[in-house]
């Protein structure tokens, strides 16, 4: 352009440039004003359903998931808020909660109450548990029970409200033939308050298996296992509690080892299955005496299958020669002075199984701050006699960690197994730095491995090898036991 031309054109140049500065101000005040009163509502359509509850207050299913025991699940939220919230102090950030299955398979439900004038989120102290319903009216409780949890704090003139508030249950997997289950929550009078109709969140079809007819028998190149029943015998859980659960399995097995076998043929570990997805186990069986499981477990598996499976994996003899690849050998490990522990901090894959050899304790009593703890667990705290005294488990929670004390007479190993498989164990062996072969006993606390050493006091360290082992496994189907005892009928 010539700079005459320039200079004739400039006043209008200058005003276009001027009108658009304006404008584009203009644009920003107003959105900053309107944001500054403007309160975002969650729209009806972004929840699943909604029902209003007898005392006019809307509880709002939001989300399903589908669920894995091992895996956590997270729901994030974030309340009503306005930008006149955060200059006054009450913004509240993104909020949510976490869930760590127990169940192996399973269905968690999101719930959150409101107000409908306010839309402030409302408590849950009234809430007792979640059931769902098959086709048959069948009706099952929850997995875990329910829990809530909340993010922030809403200061009005009243005082404190709760704002960010979220109900989770998770549920089992029953079977449906429509595309939708029924959800039905429960107060603290065991009253149904709400019902919903639950999008189906696993659109796989589930087989129907089919019992085998008994005496089964299946051979092995190790062994001939033989399966002449099934029988689960119940317990009266204390008045009040509710239903009676089948806590205690006697699978009548017979274990014939072959000439090549080296198996140990008075235990074998089981674990039930059924074809929802529901396990129990693996249970550590002595032939021929019945199994002592804690009575929540046996609400993982559906009483109403035609079959539920039991995979029976055979437990290596003493004297058992392990191939290389399931082996990882650690020597001289010093052995801590009484109530101290020594790091010790060394990982492997052993037979695609991730191994930390984590650290080894002193006797008397030991405390470890644990940070990768099995959250799906519930703490055992196993206690017993070994190496002439008793041994103790505790844990407790500390800052986001679990602190896990041992009282023993005995030094000990802390080792922690990622990815264990159902037919696979870790196992210990252990020697002196005399030579001599160390006694072990094993203790499992919220999926930590404990390994007691019965160790001469004049040994100063050890060598350890440490075994991930695939036994042989054999599988078998049977028909549940009746139910009658422990789960009522529901008429729909």
């Amino acid at each position: 352009m010539k700079t005459g031309t320039w200079f004739k054109h400039r006043p209008a140049f200058l005003v276009a440039v001027i009108a658009s500065v304006v404008g584009t101000g203009l644009i920003t005040v107003w959105l900053v004003l309107l944001s500054l009163f403007y309160v975002h509502s969650r729209s009806p359509s972004d929840a699943i359903q909604e029902r209003q509850m007898a005392d006019g207050t809307i509880l709002v299913l939001e989300k399903v998931n589908r669920v894995t025991r091992g895996e956590s699940y997270k729901y994030s939220f974030i309340d009503d808020q306005s930008f006149w919230d955060w200059v006054t102090g009450r913004f509240n950030a993104l909020g949510g909660c976490t869930v760590h299955p127990t169940s192996e398979n399973g269905v968690v439900v999101w719930l959150y109450r409101r107000d409908p004038k306010t839309r402030h989120r409302l408590d849950f102290d009234w809430l007792s548990h979640c059931t769902v319903l098959d086709d048959s009216g069948h009706e099952f409780n929850s997995l875990q029970g329910s829990g809530t949890c909340e993010c922030g704090r809403d200061m009005d003139s009243t005082g404190p409200q709760s704002r960010l508030i979220v109900a989770h249950c998770t549920l089992p997997i029953v079977r449906y033939s429509n595309e939708s289950f029924k959800l039905r929550v429960y107060d603290t009078k065991n009253t149904v308050v709400a019902e919903f109709d639950v999008p189906n969140p696993d659109d796989a079809r589930k087989p129907v298996w089919q019992p085998d007819s008994l005496p089964a028998k299946r051979i092995g190149e190790h062994a001939t296992v033989t399966l002449s029943g099934l029988r689960m015998e119940s317990v009266e859980l204390p008045e009040g509690s509710g239903n009676h659960l089948p806590s205690r399995l006697l699978p009548e097995l017979l274990i014939d080892e072959h000439p090549n076998g080296n198996i140990d043929t008075t235990i074998c570990r089981v674990r039930v299955v059924d074809a929802l997805g529901g396990s129990v186990g693996p249970i550590e069986l002595r032939l021929n005496q019945l199994a002592q499981q804690s009575p929540d477990d046996w609400s993982q598996l559906n009483f109403f299958e035609t079959a539920w499976k039991l995979q029976v994996t055979l437990c290596p003899g003493p004297e058992e020669m392990f191939p290389e690849h399931e082996q990882w050998v650690v020597k001289d490990i010093a052995i801590p002075e009484p109530g101290n522990t020594i790091p010790v901090k060394q990982v492997r894959v052993v037979n695609g199984t991730y191994l930390e050899l984590i650290a080894a304790g002193g006797r008397e009593t030991v405390m470890h701050t644990v940070e990768a703890f099995d959250t799906t667990r519930s703490p055992t705290e196993p206690t017993g006699d070994f190496g002439g005294g008793l041994y103790a488990v505790k844990s407790e929670y500390r800052n986001n960690a679990c602190v896990q004390t041992l009282t023993s007479n005995c030094p000990h190993i802390v080792v922690r197994a990622d990815s264990l498989t159902a037919n696979r164990e870790s196992l210990l062996r252990a020697e002196d730095d005399m030579g001599r072969t160390v006694r072990v006993k094993h203790l499992l606390e919220r999926g930590i491995d404990y390994w007691l050493l019965d160790l001469h006091e004049t040994a100063r360290s050890v060598n350890l090898t440490l075994i991930v082992h695939e036994g042989p496994e054999f599988e078998f189907f049977v028909v549940p036991p009746p139910p009658e005892k422990w789960l009522r009928r529901v008429d729909r």
